[in-house]
C-alpha cells in the first residue's frame, strides 16, 4: 500500500490538488491511499470544495481524514455553541468556512445558519464526529499534533488535549526512552518552518517535510495559508 499524507489544507483547495498533481496519487488504483491529517478547514476561501473532494473519497475507502483542532470548530457550530464560533470567527479563520458553505453567511442570523447547513449536509456533524484521531501502520503513526501517553499506551490519550500539542514540545521527548515506543510519528498542526526556528535550524527550504534528528518525528505542515505549500509525505508498506 502506498499512503500519501498531507496535512492542514485550510479551505485550500488549488493548492491541495496542486500539491496532489506532483504526486503519482491514483484515486482508482486500489493501492493507493490519501490521509488528510487534520485541519480540513479555516483560513482559506474553499473549505466547502476541500470537504466535497475528500468526503466521498472518505466513504469509498480512497482516504482517511483524521481530526484536528479545526474540525472540532464546524462541530461547534453545528451543535449550536454560539459564544465559540464568535470566538473561533474572530481568532481562527472559522468565518471563511461559514463563508464558503454559507455566502450570505454575514446577511443572516447565527441560528439560520445553522439550519441551512444542517439541510443542506444532514450527515456532517456525524461525519465530524466520527473521525479518528489517529492512523497506524506497521511504522509509523500519523496524527495531528502528537500523542498522549499519560496512561502509558497512547492508544488511551486524551486526544480531544494532544491535537492542541505543539509539536516541537513533543519532538524533545525521548519516545523510545520513556514509553517504549519505537514507531515513527507524523504530525501537522504546526508550520514546519517554526519547528525549524525553534530548535535554530537554517534550511533554504524551510516550509519543506522536516525530520527530526531522532529520526522518529517528521513534521509536514507547510504552512499553506502563509506559504500556499502543501507538502505529501509518501510511504510505501507491504
Amino acid at each position: 500500500m502506498k499512503y500519501f499524507i498531507m496535512s492542514d489544507i485550510h479551505g485550500h483547495y488549488k493548492e491541495m490538488m496542486e500539491a496532489l498533481s506532483k504526486t503519482d496519487f491514483d484515486m482508482n488504483n486500489e493501492k493507493h491511499k490519501l490521509i488528510i491529517n487534520g485541519d480540513m478547514f479555516d483560513r482559506g476561501n474553499q473549505s466547502k470544495e476541500v470537504f466535497e473532494f475528500l468526503y466521498p473519497l472518505s466513504l469509498d475507502g480512497k482516504a482517511i481524514i483524521l481530526k484536528g483542532n479545526h474540525e472540532f470548530f464546524l462541530e461547534e457550530f453545528l451543535e449550536g455553541n454560539k459564544e465559540r464560533v464568535e470566538f473561533n470567527c474572530t481568532y481562527n479563520g472559522f468565518k471563511k468556512t461559514l463563508l464558503s458553505f454559507i455566502p450570505n453567511y454575514d446577511k443572516i442570523s447565527f441560528e439560520n445558519a445553522s439550519r441551512i447547513l444542517h439541510k443542506q449536509y444532514p450527515y456532517l456533524k456525524k461525519w465530524l464526529s466520527n473521525l479518528p484521531y489517529y492512523f497506524e501502520t506497521k511504522q509509523y503513526v500519523i496524527t495531528h499534533a502528537g500523542l498522549d501517553f499519560s496512561h502509558g499506551d497512547y492508544r488511551l490519550g486524551n486526544f480531544k488535549r494532544a491535537v492542541w500539542t505543539k509539536p516541537e514540545e513533543f519532538f524533545e521527548i525521548d519516545l523510545e526512552k520513556e514509553f517504549n515506543f519505537k514507531k515513527i510519528v507524523v504530525v501537522g498542526h504546526r508550520f514546519t518552518s517554526k519547528i525549524r526556528s525553534y530548535f535554530n535550524l537554517i534550511d533554504e527550504d524551510k516550509h519543506s517535510i522536516y525530520y527530526h534528528k531522532d529520526k522518529q518525528k517528521i513534521g509536514i505542515d507547510g504552512g499553506c495559508y502563509h506559504s500556499k505549500r502543501i507538502n505529501v509525505f509518501e510511504i510505501i508498506e507491504n
